[in-house]
């Protein structure tokens, strides 16, 4: 975990226990190439390190697949799915699409947060799912006969079991072809308890967008609108680059009737460039910060960037409790100073 994962982690922890609610663990391992058991963990062990301890969980999607089918099946018989076979999307589709996503400020006499330049999501306007437009495209997918798309698939030397695309009965989407949801044309209107008032064209901003991927790996928007709804999550909390992320959400929730969520969403921790802390940063993981600074110094640190201590002082999760409000965390992402090589922050 870098410092970005823990500064969400921490305000998600305390968003909750504030108002005496349940912290759940999931591990999402949906992408079989990045996902390895030692990850998960790692991640554990860091978090109990912390102080952050999870109520319920861990749940692992890796083994939740059958969960998944059923409600793909579900949108199935909406005749809302077709087969993609645009591999870039379906590689794309199994971690969080964060952008850089223009804000507004939930408090209108606090500065409007500065935006960074957006940058296009990889299904945005459909142009990695189609080469015609999204309307064109879709419509000569379901006027299509089971004939027709047999012969394309034996093109892309990949098989399509019998039409369930056309709303037929789920189980018979087959390996071998990647699965999108065609969107309409809908804009979606949610309330993010840390910025206001947020708006997604799903049309214009998202596109149509994979499901499921060819080699059966689910796409990460349909595994975590589903567990969040069985689950019985009330409250999202993660970084601002996934506002757009939850008009998405909210959007597939509602297509399988699902009830909405809240959603809190925290300014980013950036690097000296102004970049996203990633894995690129490994003077801000844990692996290096351990070594030289303590678990309360690091979640004291985390508290004073989100504006709920005063003073750079040593503290556990625990005590910044009744010391939590959304209203002093800051819209503006922070900006860390490190020297080279060096984990100090």
């Amino acid at each position: 975990m870098h410092m970005g994962n823990v500064f969400s982690a921490l305000l998600s922890w305390l968003s909750v226990k504030s108002r005496g609610g349940k912290w759940l663990l999931r591990i999402e391992d949906i992408d079989p190439q990045r996902s390895k058991q030692h990850y998960a963990e790692q991640i554990m062990e860091d978090l109990e390190w912390l102080g952050l301890t999870w109520d319920e969980g861990p749940y692992y999607q890796s083994q939740r697949s059958d969960i998944y089918g059923h409600y793909l099946n579900e949108l199935s018989k909406q005749g809302l799915l077709y087969p993609s076979y645009k591999t870039r999307a379906e590689r794309l589709a199994v971690s969080a699409p964060q952008e850089d996503s223009p804000l507004r400020a939930s408090n209108p006499t606090s500065p409007t947060p500065r935006s960074l330049t957006p940058n296009p999501s990889p299904w945005r306007r459909g142009e990695e799912l189609h080469n015609a437009s999204e309307e064109d495209s879709y419509k000569q997918v379901q006027n299509k006969s089971q004939k027709e798309i047999d012969k394309e698939s034996t093109k892309q030397g990949k098989h399509i079991a019998p039409s369930p695309l056309r709303g037929g009965q789920g189980e018979g989407l087959s390996l071998g072809v990647g699965v999108a949801l065609h969107v309409s044309p809908t804009v979606i209107t949610y309330t993010d308890r840390h910025y206001g008032e947020q708006q997604v064209d799903m049309k214009r901003d998202i596109g149509d967008f994979i499901v499921r991927r060819r080699d059966g790996a689910w796409a990460y928007q349909l595994a975590v609108v589903v567990d969040d709804a069985l689950m019985g999550v009330t409250e999202v909390v993660r970084g601002r680059d996934l506002l757009q992320s939850a008009g998405q959400q909210i959007y597939l929730g509602g297509l399988l009737g699902f009830p909405r969520m809240d959603y809190a969403h925290l300014p980013l921790l950036c690097n000296e460039n102004g970049q996203r802390l990633s894995k690129r940063d490994k003077s801000m993981d844990l692996g290096a910060l351990r070594q030289h600074f303590s678990a309360e110094e690091i979640i004291g640190k985390l508290a004073f960037f989100a504006h709920l201590i005063g003073e750079n002082e040593p503290c556990k999760p625990a005590d910044l409790l009744p010391l939590f409000d959304w209203k002093k965390v800051p819209c503006d992402d922070i900006l860390l100073q490190s020297p080279e090589g060096s984990p100090v922050w």
